[in-house]
């Protein structure tokens, strides 16, 4: 029997209220939606190319245009955003944001995306205005940060300048794109994608790794010293916006100047950090492994330099998808995992859908960068390729239904947020 309309209202009410009592609770719930419609786009595009089983869906933008804006920038951002709202203001020492704050960056990022999907379908003109209500979101959001940086009187605001940085080269990298959008040439394209990677999302996911995982390390593992040298950051900041620098005047000889010393910082950070340690703590154990990701990826690309200077095949896009999935992508499932526990009233402890996650996540990885080897480059491609994109969401389709019910009921613990 249907509810009345006044009980169906009421409840309406309350799921609303309870899912926008904190930023996190909009902002992450928008971006797991994301993490399985951006990857269901591409996998229809890859079977239906390299199986014939159907057509590829016909699209207003090319589909490897549309697949790099989701994933630099049409996907991350929900979470970036949810978590920096949730915690900047804690490291500003200041009160919570309120709901009307936030609520307006969501709707205009949320509808902006609708758009973008819309218009990927029928209209390049109602895909460009979903693009610019996306971008004025995050500009919203930007200036909504920056103001509490301003206001702020803590001693530790400066610490947030790594992630202000990369919030700026993400910022840069969306103007490349809408420029290409307008008209521009394909390399306004090119340059949006290494500022996407080079200038934002690993600067950022770098950033957040450094000062959070020492920290959760001290509170879990006994006898834990936590290290935080003072040359990381810059240097591995300096050289990614080197290698940016570099791919963007057409330098590639000089690449492995810039690869090899960041393979060496990543390696060298998740050695001080004892990173087998924390592998008797899930929860923990996912931050370090994602992390050791970013030295890992950075060797790849090494090979990839060195092969090239040698005049051999080279691993392809295998170790961007070491950096796009392993660290990143890995990063993601376990800091939002992290605080979604935590910000529901939670016990931080991975129960076994989000080890699965985080295990997919590891298998789609280690598939797309196999998948990119010159010896597999035959049949066994494309099948890797797709195995990559259906273990995503074989992590992400469960996840998403985890943790996007958090997202709709009170705290455990009884506290407002």
């Amino acid at each position: 029997m249907p509810l009345p309309r006044s009980s169906l209202a009421a409840r309406t009410r309350r799921r609303w209220a309870i899912l926008s009592a904190a930023p996190h609770r909009l902002f992450f719930l928008a971006g797991s939606v994301q993490l399985v419609a951006a990857m269901l786009y591409w996998l229809a595009v890859l079977v239906g190319l390299y199986t014939g089983a159907w057509r590829a869906p016909a699209t207003t933008l090319p589909p490897v245009a549309a697949h790099s804006f989701l994933m630099l920038y049409g996907l991350f951002p929900f979470f970036i955003f949810g978590f920096l709202d949730t915690s900047f203001p804690h490291w500003m020492d200041q009160g919570p944001l309120s709901r009307r704050a936030y609520l307006a960056p969501w709707l205009l990022m949320s509808a902006g995306m609708a758009a973008f999907y819309a218009g990927l379908f029928t209209q390049r003109s109602v895909l460009i205005a979903g693009t610019v209500a996306y971008a004025g979101g995050i500009a919203l959001n930007m200036l909504l940060l920056g103001v509490r940086l301003v206001q702020s009187t803590s001693a530790r605001k400066w610490q947030t300048i790594p992630v202000l940085g990369g919030l700026a080269g993400g910022a840069l990298g969306g103007a490349c794109y809408g420029v290409w959008l307008a008209g521009g040439s394909g390399a306004w394209l090119q340059a949006s994608i290494n500022a996407g990677m080079w200038l934002f999302l690993v600067p950022l996911v770098v950033a957040v790794g450094f000062r959070l995982i020492p920290f959760f390390s001290s509170r879990k593992l006994a006898d834990y010293t936590p290290v935080k040298p003072a040359w990381a950051l810059p240097l591995i900041g300096l050289l990614l916006a080197l290698r940016f620098a570099l791919l963007s005047a057409g330098a590639m000889h000089w690449l492995l100047l810039c690869d090899l010393p960041l393979a060496a910082a990543g390696a060298a950070l998740s050695v001080r950090w004892q990173s087998w340690r924390s592998l008797r703590v899930p929860l923990l154990g996912m931050l370090h492994v994602s992390f050791a990701w970013f030295g890992l990826g950075m060797a790849l690309y090494s090979a990839n330099d060195a092969l090239a200077l040698a005049g051999a095949p080279g691993l392809g896009l295998g170790p961007l998808h070491a950096i796009g999935i392993g660290l990143i992508g890995g990063m993601l499932i376990a800091m939002a995992s992290r605080v979604s526990l935590g910000h529901s009233g939670r016990a931080l402890v991975a129960d076994g859908l989000t080890r699965w996650a985080f295990a997919a996540i590891q298998i789609a990885a280690a598939s797309r960068v196999i998948a990119s080897v010159p010896s597999c480059l035959s049949g066994v491609y494309p099948v890797l390729v797709i195995v990559a994109v259906i273990a995503w969401l074989a992590a992400t389709l469960p996840w998403m239904a985890r943790f996007g019910t958090l997202y709709l009921r009170p705290r455990a613990d009884g506290r407002r947020g």
